[in-house]
């Protein structure tokens, strides 16, 4: 989903998320006029866009969740491990 992510320092994956996908407005500056213009953007979103971005970004990705649980239980079998996450 659409987020504002108000800091003067930035994370890989917000800068990520704006660039390829759209679904993060990163706010360096923390004046007013920046965060209002970040907020009118969040508002301002389409509904359902937000959907199909997520979407794009999943398919795009992968499960970190998945891949440490395929790896703890391929316990260093390359081969299982990826078979088991495609």
């Amino acid at each position: 989903m659409p987020a504002v992510y108000a800091a003067r320092t930035g994370r890989g994956y917000t800068d990520e998320q704006e660039e390829r996908y759209g679904l993060v407005r990163n706010a360096r500056r923390l004046d007013e006029r920046t965060l209002n213009d970040a907020l009118d953007w969040l508002l301002a979103f389409p509904a359902g866009r937000g959907q199909l971005l997520r979407q794009k970004l999943l398919r795009d990705t992968c499960d970190v969740a998945a891949f440490v649980v395929a790896a703890i239980e391929a316990r260093g079998d390359i081969t299982n491990l990826q078979s088991a996450v495609v």
